[in-house]
């Protein structure tokens, strides 16, 4: 059996339990290590309720009694049906690992801080640009309103609510440039917003999906500076001597 496994791609396996050097029960222990999604279907007139119970709670998706033979093509039909359920859900689920791997590594990488919001305006994922750049730590934001993350000195924070709302309701994009904000003692930082509108699956059902906004956040203060800086020298060198 080892072997016939190895050697190619089967949707079932029926069994008898009692065979010259085998058994259900070592099949079984084999699917298991081999094939976990191929169905094993144990087709048998010797065995008692028992053992046919123990066979199932052991991994067997069926008992056939050999004088019930009658049983035997539907049983075959419904585990091909439902193996083929399983290998579409594994493999949807391995698409949504990788994934979610590829995202983690973006988030983790990119250097603009980043911030989803749910249906709600709650923050649901921040990426570590986000948290290092404004000394936050997950618990500081994850749940919590985006008015109670953004920095408290952020400038026209009514308008950022608003575009926010906006984007949310129409899945529009918005951006809002150059505004200012202030975090303790510093200086005032520059920052780029923004919005634009993503779909996620919802958790209640994967045919639907409910819709969140991606702020994307850049500090531009060494920019803004470094402008500052040249415009000063472009006067001082087209101002009258």
């Amino acid at each position: 059996m080892r072997a016939a496994l190895e050697g190619r791609q089967w949707e079932v396996v029926l069994c008898d339990y009692v065979l010259p050097g085998f058994s259900a029960e070592a099949a079984l222990a084999l699917l298991r290590e081999q094939a976990p999604d191929v169905p094993l279907i144990v087709v048998s007139g010797q065995v008692g309720e028992e053992t046919a119970a123990d066979l199932m709670k052991a991994g067997a998706r069926d008992f056939v009694m050999k004088g019930s033979l009658a049983r035997l093509v539907p049983a075959v039909q419904r585990e091909l049906r439902e193996a083929r359920h399983r290998r579409e859900r594994h493999r949807v689920e391995r698409e949504r690992s990788a994934l979610a791997r590829l995202n983690a590594t973006v988030l983790a990488t990119m250097p603009s801080s980043l911030l989803v919001l749910d249906g709600e305006l709650r923050v649901v994922l921040a990426n570590q640009q986000f948290l290092r750049g404004w000394g936050l730590a997950p618990k500081d934001v994850h749940g919590r309103s985006v008015e109670e993350v953004l920095p408290a000195g952020l400038e026209e924070l009514d308008r950022v609510l608003e575009a926010i709302r906006g984007v949310m309701e129409t899945g529009r994009q918005d951006e809002i440039l150059g505004l200012s904000a202030r975090t303790g003692t510093e200086s005032n930082r520059w920052l780029n917003i923004r919005l634009c509108a993503i779909q996620q699956p919802s958790p209640e059902s994967v045919a639907s999906h409910e819709r969140r906004v991606l702020l994307v956040i850049d500090d531009v203060t060494e920019q803004r500076l470094l402008q500052k800086r040249v415009h000063q020298i472009c006067l001082l060198y087209t101002s009258p001597s």
